[in-house]
């Protein structure tokens, strides 16, 4: 049997509106002023259009994202909104077509400790507001949950936002009372001092008398961060038979960019949107041995300052020809039938042997003499990349010779598997591959092992029903195993877009947490240019047709919009088949091209994604009033587009 049983807030509302609207459909003579005299106008007091029962306060309760503000009308309304006690508006609220009478809004703990009210329309501009009702939620909201003590007074301020105004709120440090806070409204404030560097401050902030009547929150407080070489830049040596040597140096921060300096004469500059870390690498010509060298470190600190540091000098060093690898290090490559164990021969007997990555990681083997690592070890210790061997001959700092680069290509997925949307009831085919033949395949869904797959099979369909997340787990061998990126399927009833990407592009469905071709509208995506940092200039929102947040950062991210989406970039080296400026393509820059891209720009008109790029002079990623007006200025000859 079904229950048509009415949930018992709008029950308990019922019941009074029932009183209510009986008390409407008697005579309005009925409700008259009874001390008004015998032939003076009487006083009708109408409830036809009035709220019969106000919200109460609101209080969000623990593990709860929401609470239910319930206000009952004398009439059947045509639209709700939740305002702010000022009255602007906050949200729309969807009718109640079980009962026209009821309004229900749910309220978000976003908007706890805020006054609002509701607004109930009976016409298209006629209305009426219920009374003021607080949120409350005993709980904090947000909170600074690590500050770092900065400026002459190495201070930094911490902040603690409830969902409830508190009466007071203290300071505890071991345990113990230590100070009070600055309260203003919902929100506490702490100055944390050098007392307080390298803690866990404690800040209660109370809702009642009660001694446990309270929230709390602990912020670490650390020392401003020192911009350092935390080690010198070694001398290097040139490996033999080489003509340039690769020095590394290692910071206390991730920097901006570097410089190598020989005197004043700049001898290395790391290209513009190069991928540096608290590691970067130069590349210096032999051309520079035996001279002073230093490396300087630029880095923009968290208040917008500008600053850098300078290593200590160091030197490039000539290898010392009394010593030499008889047999290079050779590839390591999992895709090759014959996988070979990596060997190398030098000419003596080290006293310390080294693994080096990249230039600038190095692992020292626990027997100096050792020439020999087995493939399948290398592989599961160090993974792909590329490497040399650095092998000492004495105990001093330069005292050693390197082998030629050898790279080692590991198991991994060559094509992740991507998820995204599937219209409900259906299944969506996911594909992979990877670099080797797995002798063992297997599904696993929120880390369980689901099912063993063919282990040549490149593709699975999934419906995504009671599934968070997936995993596609593969062997090399009985010691090697990889794990694909976690994806997601998700079901939908709701339209499904597709967004592709021109090439060395990442996309990463953010709102669902999987790579994704697919999305719904608002989804917000991730992308990454993965091709050479130093060629990209910014996203291309024109072509695109999206919005991207920070069109000049090689990572960013841009909202799903109602369409089918490309996503594309400019890159130094891109080829927009003409002339910036000639939208048409026609060879030459006139009036019709400056037609076409103000069409643009006023949104009458829309472009292909071969004239929005050559619409876009600047090269900033977007068709703006910019572009129109150099596009003008080339055709009055003021000022040639170059």
């Amino acid at each position: 049997m079904q229950s048509n049983k009415k949930p018992i807030t709008n029950r308990v509302i019922s019941i009074a509106m029932s009183a209510a609207m009986t008390m409407t459909l008697l005579p309005s003579t009925a409700f008259t002023a009874s001390a008004a005299s015998a032939g003076s106008p009487k006083t009708v007091l109408s409830v036809s259009n009035t709220v019969i029962v106000q919200p109460i306060d609101v209080i969000i309760e623990d593990h709860s994202e929401t609470g239910l503000a319930t206000a009952a009308v004398s009439f059947d309304y045509i639209k709700a909104e939740l305002i702010e006690s000022d009255g602007e508006v906050l949200s729309e609220l969807p009718v109640n077509t079980e009962d026209p009478n009821i309004v229900n809004a749910n309220i978000p703990l976003s908007l706890a400790g805020r006054d609002l009210k509701l607004r109930v329309y009976y016409s298209e501009t006629g209305y009426v507001d219920t009374e003021i009702f607080h949120v409350m939620a005993y709980r904090l909201i947000n909170y600074s949950e690590w500050v770092v003590l900065s400026g002459q007074n190495k201070t930094a301020t911490a902040t603690y936002t409830a969902g409830f105004t508190p009466l007071h709120a203290d300071v505890y440090v071991d345990g113990e009372f230590d100070r009070s806070c600055n309260v203003s409204g919902n929100t506490a404030s702490v100055t944390m001092t050098e007392n307080d560097a390298d803690l866990n401050v404690l800040v209660r902030m109370y809702y009642g008398s009660g001694e446990n009547d309270y929230v709390s929150a602990s912020t670490y407080v650390s020392m401003a961060y020192d911009y350092e070489f935390v080690d010198s830049v070694f001398n290097t040596v040139i490996p033999e038979n080489e003509h340039e040597a690769k020095v590394c140096g290692m910071l206390s921060f991730s920097c901006n960019k570097i410089k190598v300096f020989c005197g004043d004469k700049v001898v290395y500059a790391s290209p513009a949107n190069d991928y540096l870390t608290w590691a970067p690498v130069a590349t210096i010509s032999d051309e520079y041995i035996g001279q002073d060298l230093f490396m300087r470190a630029y880095y923009t600190n968290d208040y917008g300052y500008e600053g850098y540091v300078d290593s200590s000098p160091f030197r490039l060093v000539r290898a010392n020809t009394n010593y030499h690898f008889t047999k290079q290090p050779n590839d390591i490559d999992v895709t090759n039938n014959q996988l070979s164990d990596l060997t190398w021969e030098v000419d003596f007997a080290p006293v310390m042997t080294e693994i080096i990555f990249e230039s600038c990681m190095y692992t020292p083997l626990d027997e100096p003499t050792q020439n020999f690592i087995g493939a399948e070890e290398f592989m599961s210790d160090y993974g792909s990349g590329y490497y040399r061997v650095r092998t000492y001959y004495g105990s001093g700092d330069q005292d050693y010779i390197e082998s030629s680069v050898f790279n080692c290509v590991a198991p991994e997925f060559t094509v992740q598997p991507v998820g995204g949307y599937v219209a409900d009831g259906k299944k969506l085919k996911v594909e992979w591959k990877t670099n080797f033949k797995p002798i063992y395949l297997a599904l696993y869904a929120d880390d369980e092992f689901v099912k063993e797959l063919d282990p040549a099979s490149t593709s699975i369909e999934l419906d995504g029903k009671d599934v968070n997340v997936y995993e596609i787990s593969a062997k090399y061998s009985n010691n090697i195993g990889i794990s694909s990126y976690s994806f997601s399927v998700i079901p939908t009833t709701k339209k499904i877009y597709t967004v592709t990407a021109d090439k060395n592009v990442y996309l990463y469905n953010m709102t669902i947490s999987s790579l994704s071709r697919t999305a719904e509208e608002g989804d917000e995506f991730y992308v990454y240019y993965l091709g050479e940092r130093g060629e990209f200039v910014s996203w291309n929102s024109a072509a695109s047709g999206v919005t991207f947040v920070d069109p000049k950062d090689i990572e960013t991210s841009f909202f799903m919009p109602g369409k089918n989406v490309t996503i594309k970039y400019i890159t130094s080296t891109s080829d927009h088949n003409g002339l910036r400026g000639d939208v048409n393509g026609d060879g030459s820059i006139t009036v019709t091209d400056l037609s076409k891209a103000a069409a643009l720009v006023k949104g009458k008109k829309t472009l292909s994604a071969e004239e929005a790029a050559r619409a876009d002079v600047n090269g900033d990623g977007s068709v703006t009033v910019s572009d129109i007006s150099r596009i003008a200025a080339h055709i009055k000859g003021k000022k040639s587009i170059s």
